[in-house]
């Protein structure tokens, strides 16, 4: 008879690792802080084409000195062409900030231009629409000189880097924080989901409690996601949660498979205990759930790779915490969610023993 390795009494061990790496986690988002997206948090962001090579320092101290604000600065490779990305971002409501002195001072000649051109037009509306034209004409005007005095900042200071805006895009922190939400509450749903799921799939081995199980270690495997960010400096935004769901799915499906394997040794063999069977279940699918794991965080390395040669943020910021998540994953479903549930079940049915 093949040995079997015992998940369930290794429990123990592996909330220790687990709660370590949790308090290193959260030591390093407390030292760093967490960067949010201005997705989440409301902001604009400049995307500038330019040629040869500038110095992100450089370009946030010249916006800085210049503007009087502080600007997050990234820059990418265009491989379709010679030129470079370079892309400024600000959190919050940047045409505040900005004092209109100053913006009059770097785009004078631009206003004027404006001013005189804008001069002859009317409306025949209401009078509340035209007050809200005016205050919607009024913030599209001065974050056009956001953009024209950004750009004089950048060519003033780096004549040598042809700096041309080539995207921009501003969210309301309103609407920002409304949109965060909505994802948090994704996310509830999505849990709530799985509970229900298992709960109905497996109940006849006491499916909620192997819901609630599951749910455990996908929330580790979240948490690691999280920490993943922290520590490679990555934006919290859509990406971040479109790397939960997905974890949410390819996590499960890992747990589902031995609940099955759990469900049908208790078909076949009914004299073994709980523990027996899980762990049984554990040992006849962990092959498979290793092989599964390492294809497929190699294929998310592959991406991780050109994400990091061609310089696409995008990629990274879902690339390398789905990576680790894929293997926080196969750990969590081997060595938690199953023997969480032994003991769950253990406890249960000591209580009715008592009774």
């Amino acid at each position: 008879m093949t040995k079997m390795f015992d998940f369930v009494k290794f429990l123990k061990k592996s909330l220790i690792i687990s709660a370590g790496i949790m308090l290193v986690g959260v030591i390093l988002t407390c030292i760093f802080g967490v960067d949010f997206d201005i997705t989440f948090i409301g902001g604009s962001r400049f995307t500038y084409s330019y040629s040869g090579d500038v110095d992100n320092d450089s370009v946030s101290n010249a916006v800085k000195d210049n503007l009087g604000v502080v600007p997050v600065i990234s820059k990418s490779s265009d491989y379709s062409s010679t030129s470079q990305k370079l892309v400024i971002t600000f959190s919050g409501d940047i045409t505040s900030e900005i004092s209109s002195e100053t913006l009059e001072k770097l785009t004078s000649e631009k206003t004027d231009t404006d001013n005189t051109s804008s001069g002859d037009s009317e409306t025949a509306d209401t009078e509340s629409t035209e007050d809200t034209e005016s205050t919607e004409n009024e913030n599209t005007e001065t974050m056009v000189a956001v953009q024209n005095a950004i750009t004089k900042v950048l060519n003033d200071n780096f004549p040598d880097n042809s700096f041309t805006l080539s995207e921009s895009n501003a969210i309301n922190p309103t609407l920002a924080g409304s949109f965060f939400i909505k994802s948090l509450f994704a996310v509830l749903l999505a849990a709530i989901l799985v509970i229900v799921y298992i709960g109905v799939r497996f109940r006849k081995i006491g499916g909620i409690t192997a819901g609630v199980s599951a749910l455990i270690a996908l929330i580790h495997d979240i948490a690691i996601a999280f920490f993943v960010c922290v520590i490679f400096r990555l934006d919290i935004d859509t990406n971040f949660f479109a790397v939960v769901l997905t974890l949410f799915g390819y996590s499960l499906n890992d747990t589902i498979i031995i609940f099955d394997r759990v469900r049908e040794n208790k078909k076949y063999f009914p004299a073994l205990t709980v523990r027996e069977q899980v762990n049984k279940s554990i040992n006849e699918t962990l092959a498979r759930s290793i092989v599964t794991s390492l294809t497929t965080f190699a294929a998310i390395m592959a991406v991780v790779i050109v994400a990091e040669f061609f310089g696409v943020s995008t990629l990274r910021s879902f690339a390398i915490p789905m990576a680790v998540g894929i293997l926080s994953g196969c750990y969590s479903t081997l060595f938690l969610a199953g023997p969480i549930w032994v003991k769950w079940s253990e406890h249960r049915a000591s209580k009715k023993a008592v009774k």
